[in-house]
């Protein structure tokens, strides 16, 4: 037996003093998440079934960070969730959501429905390159009878018949008082740009984009059925793919890196989760890229209490920052961290950068925002999204399906998180925040972050004070 003389400690038990502040420092959040793998904001979304689908992968691409899209779900589906968002070209989408002449309202309502677009270009058989036969609107159906078809809706509506780049299209919608412009090859449909999305180009500055200036988007992949399902998210598009465990610390996740490195060796690989020194030298030596830290301090994950096993997030991170930092000293070779898990808020997320890690996966903070795949309800007034771990007996039902799983340990829970409106107002929050704490500490970047950072651990009374009170709020 060893017992360990390490306090383990949450991300709430510390706060950072201030240092010099700067004249004129500006500000860049770009950090790398695997070797030789940037993104702009150091914000990740997990990979769950309740944060992040493409709708979420998008938006938070956008803003300049990357969605993981979950892997317990079937293979074919992550697949798809992945084209998706690789289809959301520049603007041009070119794989849209389409529906037949012959289809009814009711029907358009129910695709609605699901999808959560509202326009829709009709093709001949209903696919997204077939025989272009018009747009519709949300504004040509809401209001009509259910038993109408797409075909007695339909009216003129302009359309570009030649291939015509981004720009362009700038021009040509900006011309016209129509929010979507088809491009139709050959009279078959090839892509769609929406007005949205060129003000889009514009106004945010920070996307996150591949060589081919697509958005980018990570996938999640386990240590189970790994061959088959890396092979058919690589193919989808993604950009970097994040082993999803809550134990990095196996022979299964060893196996699984060989194999991926070996046959997918030009796709940054991120491992983990660990919580140790041992966990983090195990997966660089494995063949990784980057490391995922965290082990039972998400909001919804239950690991610590029914296992007993586990770290608080706060030392989990400081451990590993330090072995990162003595392997860089020895070798050179720098491996950059992700903190996954105990981050529900701004200051949560500056401490753990603070710490080391360069930059934070969450679930809950992402969970409440317009753009996760739950839907908005309403409870005694107030208005929540439902978020459950994926440990939980809800993450795992896609499963029973499979004979091989029939049993589990219950790791997480299930629960409601307060809605919290577009994911794009919420970022800016977000960056704001960083800003001011960054500038108090005299650091302009991540790295800046971790030289300069000065924490200190507080006790409950120093947090009472720090927080509002003795006063009705």
């Amino acid at each position: 037996m060893k017992i360990s003389n390490i306090k383990s400690t949450s991300l709430k038990e510390w706060r950072l003093l201030p240092g010099l502040t700067k004249a004129d420092n500006n500000i860049d959040f770009s950090t790398e998440i695997a070797k030789g793998f940037k993104i702009n904001i150091p914000l990740i979304s997990s990979s769950m079934q309740a944060v992040t689908g493409p709708r979420m992968a998008i938006a938070l691409a956008k803003q300049g960070g990357i969605g993981i899209i979950f892997t317990s779900q079937p293979i074919e589906k992550e697949a798809e969730m992945i084209k998706k968002v690789k289809s959301y070209k520049a603007g041009f989408i070119e794989k849209p959501v389409t529906v037949t002449p012959s289809m009814t309202v009711k029907e358009l309502r129910k695709i609605n429905e699901k999808t959560g677009y509202s326009t829709f270009p009709v093709t001949e058989d209903g696919s997204p390159n077939g025989v272009y036969k018009g747009l519709i609107f949300a504004d040509d159906y809401l209001l009509e009878d259910n038993s109408k078809k797409v075909s007695e809706l339909l009216i003129d509506r302009k359309y570009i018949d030649k291939n015509i780049t981004f720009e362009e299209a700038r021009r040509y919608l900006k011309s016209i008082k129509q929010k979507c412009l088809p491009i139709v090859i050959d009279g078959k449909l090839k892509s769609l740009v929406f007005r949205k999305d060129v003000i889009d180009e514009k106004n945010y500055p920070r996307q996150l984009l591949d060589r081919q200036k697509r958005l980018m988007v990570g996938a999640a992949v386990n240590t189970h059925d790994y061959e088959e399902r890396v092979k058919a998210v690589v193919k989808a598009g993604a950009d970097i793919l994040v082993i999803d465990s809550s134990d990095g610390y196996s022979e299964y996740q060893k196996r699984t890196i060989k194999y991926i490195k070996k046959n997918f060796p030009e796709i940054p690989l991120i491992g983990g989760n660990i919580v140790t020194r041992e966990g983090f030298n195990f997966l660089v030596e494995a063949g990784v890229d980057g490391v995922k830290i965290g082990m039972g301090g998400g909001s919804i994950c239950i690991t610590q209490e029914v296992k007993g096993v586990g770290r608080g997030q706060a030392t989990a991170v400081m451990e590993c920052s330090k072995a990162r930092d003595e392997l860089y000293e020895k070798t050179g070779e720098y491996y950059p961290l992700i903190s996954d898990g105990g981050a529900s808020t701004n200051r949560d997320i500056i401490i753990a950068l603070a710490m080391g890690a360069n930059a934070v996966m969450s679930g809950r903070y992402f969970a409440g925002f317009d753009e996760s795949p739950t839907k908005v309800i309403e409870r005694g007034g107030n208005k929540f999204k439902p978020y459950w771990g994926e440990g939980s007996n809800k993450a795992k039902n896609w499963q029973r399906y499979n004979k091989s799983v029939s049993k589990f340990i219950e790791e997480g829970v299930e629960g409601y998180v307060p809605y919290a409106g577009r994911l794009e107002d919420g970022i800016k929050k977000t960056l704001m925040t960083m800003i001011s704490a960054m500038n108090n500490v005299g650091a302009a970047t991540i790295k800046e972050l971790h030289k300069l950072a000065h924490l200190e651990y507080i006790s409950e009374g120093a947090r009472i004070e720090g927080d509002v009170h003795d006063l009705h709020v």
